[in-house]
């Protein structure tokens, strides 16, 4: 968060360039002619006069220059050649080391002075050093740097590291400013300021590779990819040689998208180019990458998500979709899976960031189960059926008149619904559409049923316990927000979604819990009930897109004789 200044200086007797120092006395070897022109500015400051000036060039011969130069500034401009040398200075070979070290460590990333600063005073540099290393290279057209948030036409502010607009300001003891704007939708990452710096190298070609983690990409499977897997597969490969630049795969619930990505994953990693796989939710993270690092055993695998170390290298990296705010053009391919799922699903910034984390040729592949609409043909491939051959169970709506569920003290559920339960042996999730409606019906059920019935929420501190009671059988019925839509296989398990008209429930959501049925060899089939007063858009959106899968598996031949 240094502040800079900003000089001319004149490649030749016509031309007249200018360029930003942090210490004036570090670029009198760069500009032995120049002139300083303004002292030491907040970083947005400084570079929005440089791009206007930047504007103004012309190439023409200019007398009395220091007037020409004078800018308002008191006591500038300032010749160079006035400026006394500096009191210490960087010796050659530990500015060559310095800069290897930051080469490394910025190669493909996109960071914050405090950040990068921190990382390489841990490696034992000082903090002067860092910063003369970091102007040296600029000076050289080594790194680029941008302000933490700059201004665009009409007083609009704009967050450089993740694209939002910016409308908070506070005093700020870095600038000295009583009014510093400052990002608030990426704060996660580390407070970004508009005097902050965010450093890249602008020219990668002396960047030398580090090719101690580039190992030959084998890739191991334990098990076979089902015919319909196969040919998504096939079809990525494809897609790393074709023009276009980003493809959806769309799949059934359960019918295992991951895996088709493997193959394409190794082709790009043995040309010595790197894969990004992105995923919005921590959790599932964790658990990809240990199912990668089996996959590809030679492969050296980056794991990144809050609170672990950002500065992991490898050249296939897991990571949340946030931390994908800090990378730069760096990979070959990212993958994105659940892209309909939050927090990715309607992020303008997490949209920005998987973009500009990729390569400028980079491709992208999006998997998802449940798409916002059915796509134009050519910018999608499907894989509609599951492993065991069997098609998706598709929902049953059933139009019943539901009390509030405020009242289930003084009316009952509905007969039907109440008879659909009991008699069935399986078990159940009851989803519903809030935290308050999960304890009342929860409540409701084992009252009514005299049978076990628990129910579960995201902030429910027993939920992980209750999962496994629900799978080891001790109960019969989970009544559930949202919460168990995704991520959970239970054998047998049959799905009802009471109050399924209402608003919170979306057509995806619906689709996930539909997914959940079904999903095992031994229990390919099942029931999925939406139950409310009128049959929705979002409902007929959810059964349509299950039926579409149902038929293109057919149309395909992959569901077993008899199945449909």
């Amino acid at each position: 968060m240094a502040k800079l200044q900003l000089i001319a200086y004149f490649p030749s007797k016509y031309e007249i360039k200018y360029a930003l120092t942090e210490n004036v006395t570090w670029s009198k070897k760069f500009y032995p002619n120049g002139y300083v022109l303004t002292p030491p500015l907040p970083c947005d400051q400084a570079v929005a006069l440089y791009h206007t000036l930047q504007k103004r060039l012309h190439k023409k011969l200019l007398r009395f220059l220091p007037g020409k130069l004078r800018l308002g500034f008191s006591g500038f401009p300032l010749s160079l050649a006035e400026i006394p040398e500096p009191q210490t200075d960087l010796e050659p070979e530990r500015l060559v080391e310095l800069l290897s070290e930051i080469n490394r460590i910025l190669s493909g990333r996109i960071l914050e002075d405090n950040l990068l600063v921190a990382y390489l005073r841990k490696q034992g540099w000082w903090s002067a050093e860092i910063y003369q290393a970091l102007d040296s290279g600029y000076q050289q057209g080594l790194y680029q740097f941008f302000p933490g948030v700059i201004g665009e036409p009409w007083g609009v502010l704009r967050c450089t590291r993740c694209n939002s607009l910016v409308s908070q300001s506070k005093p700020c003891w870095h600038c000295g400013r009583e009014y510093c704007a400052y990002c608030t939708t990426c704060g996660s990452l580390g407070e970004i300021k508009a005097c902050s710096r965010l450093w890249i190298i602008a020219d990668d070609t002396h960047v030398q590779k580090d090719n101690s983690l580039l190992k030959p990409a084998v890739l191991h499977l334990d098990y076979s990819l089902t015919l319909a897997q196969q040919k998504a597969s096939q079809e990525l490969v494809h897609f790393l040689e074709e023009n276009r630049d980003q493809i959806l795969v769309w799949a059934a619930c359960g019918a295992g998208k991951t895996e088709v990505s493997f193959a394409a994953i190794q082709r790009v990693l043995q040309t010595g180019q790197q894969v990004l796989f992105a995923i919005p939710r921590r959790d599932v993270v964790v658990e990809l990458a240990e199912r990668l690092e089996r996959s590809f055993p030679n492969t050296s695998i980056a794991v990144h998500y809050g609170g672990q170390a950002w500065e992991t290298d490898g050249q296939l990296v897991v990571a949340t979709t946030h931390q994908a705010l800090r990378f730069y053009r760096r990979f070959a391919l990212v993958i994105l899976d659940e892209s309909d799922a939050f927090p990715y699903q309607g992020s303008d910034m997490l949209r920005f960031a998987i973009q500009r984390a990729k390569k400028p040729q980079g491709k992208i592949i999006e998997m998802t189960a449940t798409p916002a609409k059915i796509p134009a043909k050519s910018g999608y491939l499907t894989i509609p059926a599951r492993y065991h051959g069997h098609p998706l169970p598709e929902p049953q709506f059933l139009k019943v008149k539901l009390p509030n569920w405020t009242s289930l003290e003084q009316e009952n559920l509905p007969l039907d619904i109440l008879t659909i339960l009991a008699e069935s042996t399986a078990p159940w999730f009851v989803f519903v559409p809030t935290i308050a409606a999960c304890k009342l019906v929860g409540e409701h059920l084992a009252q009514q049923l005299q049978i076990p019935v628990c129910y579960c929420y995201a902030a429910d501190p027993e939920k992980d316990y209750k999962k496994q009671a629900l799978l080891s059988g001790k109960y019969r019925i989970m009544v559930t927000t949202s919460i168990m839509e995704r991520g959970i296989t239970i054998p047998n398990i049959q799905v009802l979604v009471l109050y399924s008209d209402h608003p919170v429930f979306s057509a995806n959501s619906l689709i996930q819990m539909a997914g959940r049925v079904g999903r095992t060899q031994q229990y390919p089939k099942g029931q999925v009930l939406f139950v409310g007063h009128k049959l929705t858009n979002e409902m007929r959106s959810a059964i349509a897109k299950i039926k579409f899968l149902n038929q293109q598996a057919a149309k395909n031949n992959l569901l077993v004789k008899g199945s449909s």
